[in-house]
Order: structure tokens, then sequence, then C-alpha cells
């Protein structure tokens, strides 16, 4: 008896702590905006905007969201850390569903720090090919993770990582 209640509090600490993440693990989704602004470091500019406010914001996880359920536009709010990569957090309804890095302007030599500690977090990506378009593909029991790249004439290169939860859609339904 005493090892079931012992194992009870430890879920329910576990669970009240704020967002356990850091990039060499794996994310908790659905937690509050609060959670994650008290896991960010203190000197981080950061602003939020709902989606609709910005109709220029691309995200593909919003827009594939959004596709699901449009009525959900005005309860999407994004907290954007100004740094390097800039980070948005994705907020449906109050709870954590996408993290987005964009990289922008980047080279060859960023992409490859990119993927290769993406490959050591998440394990080998599928890999697909489109012209100059490239898009790795990870997966853990609970994240799903993007990594795209597109080069362009110039040399540049546009990236983006997104991460979101396996159970995308049973969050959305169950809301």
């Amino acid at each position: 008896m005493q090892r079931k209640s012992t194992l009870f509090i430890m879920a329910c600490i576990l669970i009240s702590c704020p967002l356990l993440y850091s990039r060499n693990a794996d994310f908790t989704w659905g937690v509050s905006m609060e959670s994650v602004k008290k896991s960010l470091q203190a000197d981080r500019e950061a602003v939020t905007f709902y989606a609709d406010d910005k109709p220029q914001y691309k995200n593909k996880i919003l827009r594939h969201i959004l596709n699901v359920d449009p009525t959900l536009s005005r309860e999407c709010i994004i907290l954007r850390i100004n740094s390097r990569p800039v980070t948005d957090y994705l907020f449906v309804k109050g709870q954590l569903y996408s993290v987005l890095d964009d990289y922008e302007n980047s080279n060859a030599t960023e992409i490859n720090t990119i993927g290769s500690n993406l490959k050591k977090l998440y394990g080998p990506p599928e890999i697909k090919e489109e012209g100059n378009e490239y898009t790795y593909s990870y997966n853990t029991s609970n994240t799903r993770v993007l990594f795209y790249f597109k080069k362009d004439l110039e040399g540049k290169i546009k990236s983006r990582v997104y991460y979101y939860p396996r159970k995308l859609f049973m969050m959305l339904i169950s809301q």
C-alpha cells in the first residue's frame, strides 16, 4: 500500500512540474503558456500575438490545425522568443500544441549541425527530397519532428524545425 501512495505522490509531482523540456528531451504537450514562460531564460525577449492578427504568419502545423477546425483561429496564440533561432510556441485554447524553430538564413554547416543534433535526440530520419527542398522526419513515442530546409539560387538556406505531438488530432478532438 505504501508503494502505491509513493508512486501516486511521484506522479503528482511530475504532472505539476512546469514544462519539462530542453533541446535534449521530449516536450510535454498540452501545458499552459505560464508553464512555458517559467521554463524560459529570463533575459529572452518574448512577444505574444494571435495568429489572426498576422495573416502573413506561416506555420505548417497551425495551417493544418485550422484546416481541421477554422473556428480555432481566434484561439491560437503564438509566444515568440526572439533569438537565434526565433522560436514560436503555438498554443491552442491555452495549451501547447507545437514549437517552431525558424533559422531563416542558414549555411550548410548550420544545417548539418541541426540535422546531426536532431539525429542524436530522435534517431535516424526519414528523408524526402524534392528539387531544392528537403524534409527530414523524426519520431518518438510522444513527438514528431519535421526539419525543412530549402536552398535558393544565391546559396542561402531557409530552414525550420517543427515539433508537435504525435497525438495532435486526439488533442484537438478532446478539447
